[in-house]
């Protein structure tokens, strides 16, 4: 059996590298109120059951529980940002643009980056804002 779920890479449960979009998700949410597009009582009432475990407690969990045994882990990094990945690497060819150029290029690949984050996030959390807030197409999109 595989398993492949969003984690974070720190054991401490309040670190922020797994937690971001959700604080841009709240942002948003409170923007759409301003804008009268939803009631800040459902903001309120909004619960999004989340959480990213760390790889220590996976299998601290897998053990206890008793039905599986852990014969492989691999903790995958996604770099949701293909800049930072190139800033990153030794091997950077010379048309990569550097890191701190803001050129034409790397604003439409952060576009293009920010795009695909909101339609990841958009495919969980879509049926239950429907849920919550209703179907005001408006609002979603």
């Amino acid at each position: 059996m595989v398993l492949s779920f969003m984690g974070r890479s720190s054991p401490d449960s309040t670190s922020m590298d797994a937690g971001c979009q959700w604080e841009l998700l709240a942002e948003a949410l409170m923007s759409m109120v301003y804008d009268g597009l939803i009631d800040e009582e459902k903001v309120d009432t909004f619960n999004a059951p989340y959480y990213a475990p760390c790889l220590e407690e996976v299998q601290l969990v897998v053990e206890k529980e008793g039905s599986f045994t852990i014969s492989r882990v691999e903790v995958l990094e996604v770099y949701w940002d293909k800049t930072n990945y190139k800033a990153s690497s030794s091997s950077r060819s010379p048309t990569t643009p550097k890191p701190d150029h803001q050129s034409d290029t790397l604003r439409s690949e952060k576009l293009a980056v920010g795009q695909q984050v909101a339609k990841a996030h958009r495919a969980v959390v879509e049926s239950m804002f429907h849920s919550h807030f209703g179907t005001n197409d408006d609002a979603m999109n």
